[in-house]
């Protein structure tokens, strides 16, 4: 979840619209579900106003250097946006729309052995090769009543398709980001290794108990959804009763 409050003279809906796009398609893109986007406005006089957003996002074991790229991407976002613009303060404007996701990077970073900077730099690139796709979000939340998105509306308007981020993509761009580095090298061969082995052998026994509806071909994002929707709770339950059912049909048969 990314919520951020920005104070800015001039069209504060639009840019902080963009940056919380931007933490949107960069979720979508992971694979990761998106139930809601969205922004409050407070007018402050004299032509200036705060506005406060919030992307909510859903995702089982998703791994640290995916959190550090959407949390980098309102930021990359923001500051592609206002640099298209010629605004002499791009960079800066980009990252005051950002302090709370510092924070929340800072937090995640303690997390991990991954070098600073590196969820940025993956960051940058998914949002330069997907600027569309933040337009469409920013433009469908600043048209929404009360500039709120829910989940469908949003995957809607990203229009991302079947794109999506893999976790080998995810790798490569880590590796193409800082070369050689052996923090970089220890991370995705162990936690991040870990927590995605974690994820899929999870699926994969929803899978094999018929309990996941959403067909195997699905973006990993509309699995996401799906889990999301029906609870993960509900879901852990539903594969422990199907285990132990299984288990008792096969003692059940050797005898």
């Amino acid at each position: 979840m990314a919520a951020n409050q920005l104070v800015f003279d001039g069209n504060a809906r639009h840019l902080l619209a963009v940056h919380e796009a931007g933490h949107a398609v960069a979720y979508l893109l992971l694979g990761i579900h998106v139930p809601e986007v969205s922004f409050t406005v407070q007018g402050l006089g004299g032509g200036t106003e705060t506005v406060s957003g919030r992307t909510r996002s859903s995702g089982i074991n998703t791994t640290v250097l995916a959190l550090l790229v959407s949390t980098a991407a309102a930021e990359a976002a923001a500051r592609h946006w206002l640099t298209r613009k010629n605004h002499p303060l791009a960079a800066e404007l980009a990252l005051d729309s950002a302090q709370h996701d510092h924070a929340s990077a800072r937090l995640l970073m303690s997390e991990t052995s991954l070098p600073a900077g590196i969820g940025m730099l993956i960051a940058d690139i998914l949002i330069g090769q997907h600027q569309d796709a933040v337009a469409g979000v920013a433009n469908a939340l600043l048209a929404a009543p009360g500039y709120r998105l829910t989940g469908p509306a949003v995957v809607a308007a990203a229009d991302l398709g079947a794109t999506e981020v893999g976790w080998h993509q995810l790798q490569q761009l880590a590796r193409e980001a800082m070369p050689s580095d052996e923090a970089v090298e220890a991370y995705l061969n162990g936690q991040g290794h870990h927590d995605e082995r974690a994820r899929d052998f999870f699926l994969d026994q929803l899978r094999t108990h018929a309990i996941l509806h959403t067909p195997t071909t699905a973006p990993r994002r509309a699995i996401e959804e799906e889990i999301y929707e029906r609870g993960l709770p509900a879901l852990e339950q539903a594969l422990s009763d199907a285990i132990w059912t299984a288990s008792g049909t096969n003692a059940a048969q050797q005898r």
